[in-house]
């Protein structure tokens, strides 16, 4: 699977839940016309239709709906992971060694340690 295949299933599953191009655009902050474009190239590359169009309304197809009911969830798993990498990344964790002089460790490290540990507990 490609990145572009990653994103063009994550538009279609959005185009679904939001029952519109315009409100799933805006959702996956897109123009409605380059999320419509990103559909068909992807139904084209399946070659298979997804979405049942008109002027009012968008619902899928059968095969869309089987493809929706299935990609949800690793949809989700896949946005949990990145969320939890992303995570990470802003709360240090690990041992904190600090190596300094006695005087300095009892007036200037100590003091903010048990606030350093309540902000970090990791």
């Amino acid at each position: 699977m490609r990145g572009t295949d990653f994103a063009s299933l994550n538009a279609f599953a959005a185009v679904v839940e939001h029952g519109s191009f315009v409100r799933a655009a805006a959702h996956l902050g897109i123009t409605p016309s380059a999320l419509s474009q990103t559909i068909r190239q992807l139904e084209e590359r399946l070659d298979v239709r997804l979405l049942n169009r008109t002027t009012r309304s968008v619902a899928p197809t059968t095969a869309g709906k089987r493809l929706h009911d299935r990609l949800r969830p690793a949809v989700d798993e896949l946005d949990a992971a990145v969320a939890e990498a992303v995570s990470t990344r802003e709360r240090p964790a690990g041992m904190l060694r600090i190596n300094a002089p006695r005087m300095a460790v009892v007036g200037l490290i100590a003091p903010r340690l048990g606030r350093f540990h309540r902000d970090n507990p990791g």
